[in-house]
Order: structure tokens, then sequence, then C-alpha cells
């Protein structure tokens, strides 16, 4: 029994084969036609959607489309929980606002020496883009559970 040479599978890029040499690291396919993301999947079209000065990203409304999802399913089961319609509204709320707040200061606080630190007022101008996930959830989650025990409701 002889052992495998080459690198490991999971190294190697989807549509590639041992031969091909190491994984392409640029934004275009093998054959320059349509922009990848990490080499494995072909976007035949800009992520973005611009409209005058606004500029949508493609995930944007994904995020938001989820964000209403959750709300209505807990609008729809608060009543099977003991909850009231207008308890879930303020605690979306506040979970929502919170969650924008934390997905920001997070940025900031991660890109402070490269971006912030010689313009602080940067840091305001959210439509400039910048987040960070983990922010959003630490800060949604937090906002969710302080607006949830000051409407009477212990998690």
């Amino acid at each position: 029994m002889s052992a495998r040479r080459g690198p490991p599978l999971g190294k190697i890029c989807a549509g590639q084969s041992r031969s091909d040499g190491p994984p392409r690291t640029r934004s275009t396919s093998a054959r320059g036609r349509a922009p990848q993301i990490f080499g494995l999947i072909e976007i035949p079209f800009s992520p973005y959607l611009e409209a005058g000065p606004l500029t949508l990203r493609f995930y944007g409304p994904i995020v938001v489309a989820g964000i209403a999802a959750g709300w209505w399913i807990c609008r729809r089961y608060a009543h099977a929980v003991g909850i009231t319609v207008d308890d879930v509204d303020a605690i979306a709320l506040w979970a929502i606002l919170s969650g924008i707040v934390g997905t920001r200061a997070l940025h900031v606080i991660d890109k402070w020496p490269e971006i912030y630190a010689a313009d602080p007022l940067l840091a305001l101008q959210i439509w400039k883009g910048g987040g960070a996930i983990w922010g959003g959830i630490i800060g949604g989650v937090a906002g969710g559970a302080i607006a949830a025990r000051r409407c009477g409701i212990y998690i």
C-alpha cells in the first residue's frame, strides 16, 4: 500500500485537480469571466445595487428579511408562552437598535488603529459601511435581554 502524496483534499479548491497548482487567489475565474467568492462561486452580476448615492450590498435585504421573519414568528407565538404582542414589539425594537449599535461599535474597536484613530468622527459615518457580525449578535442579545427584563420577562 503506497502513501498518498500531495496536498490534503481539504486544501484543494473546488473545480481544481491536484495538477492545477496552487489555489487561485484572483477575484476572477480561470477564464477571466465572472468574479468569484473564494475561488468557488462565480457571480455573473455585481453584488451591489446602486440607486443614486445609496449603495446596497446583496446581504442587506437578506438580513432585513431574517429580522422581519424572526419578529413575525415571535409575534405569532407570543401568546403560546404568555407574552403580549406589545412586549414582543418592545423587545424586538430594542434588540434591533442595540444590534445596529453593537455591530458598528465592535467594527470601530477592531479597526481603530488603522482607520478611526486618525479621524474619530469617521466612526459616526455608518453609511460608509463597516460592521462586525459578532458585535451585532452581542448587542442584539444584550439589548433584547435588557428590554425583556424591563417588560417583566426573565430569560
